[in-house]
């Protein structure tokens, strides 16, 4: 690794490229900054580096992406992606071995470096599910070691899945020894709020293949600690399939936002006479005997965590000798200032490329049901005394930005922006500002005018092409998808699923429940052509609703290509209404979680309901009187000049910001 890592500098310098770290936290930071890896590919005066620099779904994925465009990757987290993968069922431990180093040295304090020797590898490791955070408390305990020979039962695995849920897993061994037999578990579990808990016995042979026998207990778990018994029958199988042993596995799937205690006190099984205990009781103390001790060993935690993180971060800067330092937000969920400063320590300047458009009321309305964010008397006073802005009224009471022992641990390690609750509040250099509705935006949000310098967005090249040649894409889509070439296109953009984040105000009980209405009330919709892009995040059987009624799905399309093609655009409180603005194109927004954001509030063409029927009545009024459409698209050309710079110069103002911010060499 260390020689590939040799290599690769002594390259750059060879070449005399000034190379960029393009840092990426989830998979819609990866969509725009490969638009920024592909320009400064084509222009050949920069290298750029791709940082992951936390866990998300779909990460390998987006690391083979970055590999196939001859991109190096970096990754760096506060959680290991992978630890004691000998001991972990599945692809992990299959590739485990394979990868660079093992997986016991990827987290904080230590570079993953991806290469394309290991890029197949590391891309089949995620297989849908990516290793979570555990939330404060949320760390398992296991107790009750026994013998030796038991002791590899013992390990808990915390993974979270792309729709939000996360679980709990153990491998109990080949399904032969216990075919046959009733396996009982004993859990003793708790939640900080009412949590549906899904306890699950899988019988599967790896290999990314699915379940052969799968039986499910639901539990309701309370804020107490609760004591459960599941009793499982272990039916005989095959015992072997494609050459590989079919293994048991104990899993215990809970929603991603609530935070999940257990102690594991015995799994005993049971073959007709007598039973065998594989893990025995422990009567040592509990951790809501000592509800102090958790919160100072999580600030301890991120403490150690944050060091560790410019330690790596700082060794990441040597090793590729970088210039500049790319980021899609400055956010404090993400420690963003850490990097920032280390940057500064060695004279390598931030730049921040915003992706979306965010308020205060924006985490506000996502984490207002989150305990953790809501401190108290006590916790504000704490928060108070550290100094910082990390509280925000909101709902008729104080919320924090993150949980206590974050925010404190950020403080200390000056990390912290000035004002957590304001995107790009910290301590980048630049704001590469969109256009001058968003510049306005900066300015209302306090932002420093000195910071802020409109360059455009790379997007907005993308859609001044798509205007230029709108009569050829329509032609394009109406082969590809079969759309009529003689009628106007609505082009719809379903939300993701947000009722894991904010979504109790939802009149949909499920995020299923909401699509299949939003297909419903498309297709009634007459006289139009219609076309679905799927947001980044969205899983392919979520679409399924649209394709049995007949509406066509762009999987795989950039919207940013789709959008200026569309006669009505159809959204919920997404940043891509403003690429609809800038082309003059009227927008529906349908805010269907109940968001209340105002950020397209000023603009005639932008039409927000809340609520279905509302949102039935226009979408039928929209497309059913032509003469309302064609007014609501003079009003939005008069604003369109303010929300895009769609003069097809962005790439060249932003690579003349980045070659004034790396004039200078770095200081050694």
């Amino acid at each position: 690794m260390r020689e590939s890592q040799n290599k690769f500098k002594k390259s750059t310098n060879a070449n005399r490229k000034k190379s960029v770290i393009l840092n990426v936290y989830e998979q819609t930071h990866f969509r725009e900054m490969s638009r920024v890896v592909k320009l400064l590919l084509d222009d050949g005066t920069f290298t750029p580096v791709v940082h992951f620099g936390c866990p998300y779904p779909f990460l390998f994925q987006d690391m083979q992406s970055a590999l196939e465009m001859g991109v190096v990757s970096f990754y760096t987290s506060g959680t290991a992606v992978a630890s004691d993968g000998a001991q972990t069922a599945g692809p992990l431990a299959r590739h485990a071995a394979a990868c660079p180093g093992g997986f016991d040295g990827v987290h904080a304090g230590s570079v993953h470096e991806v290469d394309a020797e290991h890029s197949a590898p590391c891309a089949d490791l995620a297989n849908g599910w990516q290793i979570g955070t555990p939330g404060p408390g949320g760390a398992v305990r296991v107790s009750g070691e026994t013998d030796s020979d038991e002791t590899h039962f013992l390990r808990w695995r915390q993974l979270r899945a792309a729709t939000g849920e996360s679980r709990l897993q153990k491998r109990l061994g080949d399904v032969d020894r216990f075919a046959g037999s009733r396996l009982r578990l004993r859990l003793r579990a708790r939640a900080d709020r009412p949590l549906a808990v899904r306890i699950c016995l899988q019988q599967y042979y790896g290999d990314g293949l699915p379940p052969v026998h799968t039986q499910d207990r639901y539990v309701l778990l309370s804020p107490d600690w609760t004591s459960l018994t599941a009793d499982f029958d272990v039916p005989p199988v095959s015992r072997r399939r494609l050459g590989k042993n079919a293994n048991l596995m104990l899993r215990v799937h809970f929603p991603g936002w609530g935070v999940f205690q257990a102690d594991l006190l015995a799994v005993t099984f049971d073959k007709g006479s007598g039973g065998r205990t594989l893990l025995a009781p422990d009567a040592g103390p509990q951790a809501s005997d000592r509800p102090w001790v958790l919160p100072w060993r999580r600030f301890a935690g991120e403490i150690f965590r944050l060091w560790r993180l410019k330690r790596a971060v700082a060794a990441m800067l040597r090793k590729t000798d970088a210039r500049a330092l790319l980021f899609p937000e400055d956010n404090p969920s993400y420690a963003t200032g850490i990097p920032i400063r280390v940057g500064h320590a060695h004279g390598v300047p931030s730049i921040v490329l915003p992706y979306t458009i965010a308020t205060a009321l924006e985490p506000a309305s996502v984490l207002e049901r989150d305990p953790r964010h809501r401190p108290g008397p006590v916790g504000c006073s704490l928060l108070r005394l550290c100094g910082g802005q990390w509280l925000y009224e909101h709902g008729g009471s104080m919320m924090s930005r993150l949980p206590i022992p974050e925010a404190l641990a950020l403080q200390w390690t000056g990390g912290a922006p000035d004002r957590p609750w304001i995107a790009h509040s910290g301590d980048a250099d630049v704001i590469a500002v969109e256009n001058a509705a968003m510049a306005d935006h900066y300015r209302r949000e306090g932002l420093s005018g000195a910071r802020l310098v409109e360059v455009g967005a790379l997007y907005d090249d993308v859609l001044a092409q798509g205007m230029r040649n709108r009569e050829k894409g329509r032609a394009l889509l109406a082969r590809s998808f079969g759309l009529p070439a003689d009628r106007p296109l609505l082009l719809c953009a379903p939300p993701p699923d947000g009722h894991h984040r904010g979504g109790h105000r939802c009149e949909f009980a499920t995020f299923d429940d909401l699509i299949e209405y939003w297909a419903e009330r498309l297709a009634q919709v007459k006289d139009f052509g219609i076309l679905v892009c799927p947001h980044p995040t969205a899983i392919d059987r979520h679409f399924v609703p649209f394709r049995e009624r007949g509406i066509a799905v762009a999987t795989g399309w950039d919207t940013a290509r789709l959008v200026p093609l569309c006669d009505l655009y159809v959204a919920s409180v997404s940043a891509t209404i403003r690429w609809a603005i800038a082309c003059g194109h009227p927008v529906l927004n349908y805010d269907v979680y109940r968001y209340g954001y105002t950020d397209f509030a000023g603009v005639p063409g932008v039409i927000r309901v809340e609520g279905r029927d509302a949102f039935a009545g226009q979408m039928r009024r929209m497309t059913s009187d032509p003469a309302c459409l064609a007014e609501l698209a003079r009003l939005q050309r008069q604003e369109s000049r303010r929300w895009g710079r769609l003069d097809g110069q962005a790439q060249t103002r932003l690579l003349a910001l980045l070659n004034r911010m790396t004039v200078h060499d770095r200081p050694d």
